[in-house]
């Protein structure tokens, strides 16, 4: 029944590396109409100056909207023909815009979002989407964006459809309850395109049956002030540098008998506080081997089986 379930997972990987991801977060692809057009326009500008280019946005927004009417009649197109369709213009600076902008979607991370429309990406008719993001480079949130690397523009370009997915998926039914998780979410908080889709999806979790869980290794990620007060459910395991910030998150007083608490727990053992401010050692435990399996990332290492050793 566990393996049953897994299948029913639908994974995507966002690794440009390889080509059967190229397209999966085309925004042409799994929205439609207005949303579509303002997250695909969202994307070339975000690459591709358009001030002082009048020509060039016209035809560009001319593009968009006959490339979205196809995709509407169920021709297989994607954002790539907006960039063909700026190709064929018959005006040269036209031209020259969308051979860059070709040239500029090969090979990186922008080969996940500009797609002739005939890969299968996200979809928010799935029950489970796993979303696995290979070579993300953000800028930092206090970074000038006047020096924004290219590898930055590229990834922030990403954040745009990876954002609306997440958002129209928490929203698209009020009767429905739903969840967001964002594992290493250290990358997204130290970031300003990643603290943006946080936000979102705060707002939409406000709105709607939506949970947003950040999963991070330090409680450092998430101890800004736009987050203070906003976590209903917390946990926090062990880690010996930062056991004071722990108990300050949870809420508990900094003194000796809390730091034992925190640094005498076991692996599978953590501090929750619930929704009602109630905070406690908790115990975790794996039911089923083939749960351990699943969980798995990497082989045992001498170090874990030394725990396990002072475990027992």
């Amino acid at each position: 029944m566990f393996a049953e379930l897994i299948r029913k997972f639908h994974y995507v990987t966002l690794d440009p590396s390889d080509n059967r991801n190229w397209g999966v977060l085309d925004p042409i692809c799994f929205l439609e109409g207005v949303e579509a057009h303002e997250n695909a326009q969202a994307v070339i500008e975000q690459i591709y100056d358009m001030h002082g280019k009048d020509d060039v946005k016209t035809e560009l927004l001319k593009g968009l909207t006959k490339v979205i009417e196809q995709r509407a009649r169920g021709e297989k197109v994607g954002l790539m023909h907006v960039v063909y369709h700026l190709q064929e213009s018959d005006s040269k600076n036209i031209r020259n815009a969308g051979e860059l902008l070709y040239q500029m979607s090969q090979n990186n991370v922008l080969s996940l979002i500009f797609s002739d429309g005939d890969v299968e990406g996200v979809h928010l008719d799935h029950k489970v989407n796993i979303l696995q993001i290979e070579g993300l480079d953000l800028p930092k949130e206090d970074d000038d964006p006047r020096y924004y690397s290219d590898s930055e523009r590229k990834s922030l370009c990403l954040m745009i459809p990876l954002a609306k997915f997440c958002e129209k998926f928490g929203s698209r039914d009020k009767q429905e309850n739903t969840a967001v998780m964002f594992d290493e979410a250290w990358m997204l908080t130290s970031a300003r395109g990643g603290k943006k889709l946080i936000k979102s999806m705060r707002r939409v979790g406000r709105s709607y049956r939506n949970q947003l869980y950040l999963i991070t290794q330090s409680v450092g990620d998430v101890q800004s002030d736009d987050d203070r007060g906003n976590f209903g459910a917390r946990f926090a395991f062990d880690e010996d540098s930062e056991r004071d910030d722990i108990l300050d998150y949870m809420g508990l007083q900094k003194i000796e008998s809390n730091r034992e608490l925190v640094k005498n727990m076991q692996k599978g053992q953590c501090l929750f506080k619930d929704f009602y401010g109630r905070t406690g050692k908790l115990a975790i435990d794996c039911l089923f081997d083939e749960w351990k399996e699943a969980f798995k990332t990497v082989e045992k290492s001498h170090s874990a089986r030394a725990e396990e050793e002072l475990m027992i």
